[in-house]
Formats: C-alpha cells, sequence, structure tokens
C-alpha cells in the first residue's frame, strides 16, 4: 500500500480510499494494455467505500481526487476494478471521465456470472473531468 484516507464526518468514519503499486495488483496486465505503461507506473485505487450517510455529500469524490493526486505526486497512472454491482461507484467513475478498458467473469464471484469492469483514469488524472 502505497497510502490511504479516510473521510470523517460529525466524528464519524464516512468513507475510506487507498493508493496500492500497479505492479502488485492481479489486474495490472489488463490496464498497461489498455494505457501501454508498464505495471511499475501504474498505482490501483483500493477499497473506495462511502457510507449510506456519506453518500451524495461529494466524500467519494473528494477521496478519489485525493488518491489520484497523490498518484500524479508519484508519477503514477490510476487504475481501477469494480464489480458491476457497485454502481454508485461505477457511475461516480464514470462522471470523473475514467474509461471502462475490459470486462470479464468475476473468479471470486460465488454465481459465476457476476462481471468485473476495468478502469483507466483519463491522461493526466487527477480525479477530476477534463473541463472543456
Amino acid at each position: 500500500m502505497l497510502s490511504a484516507w479516510v473521510a470523517e464526518r460529525r466524528g464519524r468514519i464516512v468513507g475510506h480510499i487507498a493508493l496500492d503499486a500497479g505492479k502488485t495488483d492481479g489486474s495490472a496486465a489488463v490496464w498497461s494494455d489498455a494505457t501501454g505503461l508498464p505495471p511499475e507506473r501504474l498505482a490501483a485505487i483500493t477499497r473506495l467505500f462511502v457510507s449510506l450517510e456519506g453518500r451524495g455529500t461529494g466524500v467519494g469524490r473528494a477521496l478519489l481526487d485525493a488518491a489520484c493526486a497523490e498518484a500524479a505526486v508519484r508519477g503514477l497512472h490510476p487504475a481501477l476494478d469494480v464489480v458491476e454491482t457497485n454502481l454508485d461507484a461505477i457511475r461516480l467513475y464514470e462522471r470523473c471521465g475514467w474509461r471502462r478498458v475490459f470486462t470479464e467473469p468475476w473468479r471470486s464471484a460465488q454465481d459465476g456470472k457476476t462481471l468485473l469492469h476495468y478502469y483507466v483514469a483519463p491522461p493526466g488524472e487527477t480525479g477530476r473531468p477534463s473541463e472543456r
């Protein structure tokens, strides 16, 4: 793990995110193919969660911004994977301009049908959508 953040509101933790080295993540080959970057130049966004209390307040966006900014400082390009059932997270990533680059059945799924989506941040990503 490279870094981690928690979000607090009124004395309660309402969110969390972590930044890992991309080269140690099992998804690195997919992200590397999509970006053309070697795994050593990637950062894995992991463990993003926002409590029900924190949803809709910008907590997820702030955590994603913090992790992407740290990746940029380290010269790394952010990437992540997300299970298809995490619809709120998927909406956040897509609103921020992240690009889905691959989908496959999630090996850890009990039903054998749940999908895992792989995303990469836009070039120069700091967590915010491009301003046009």
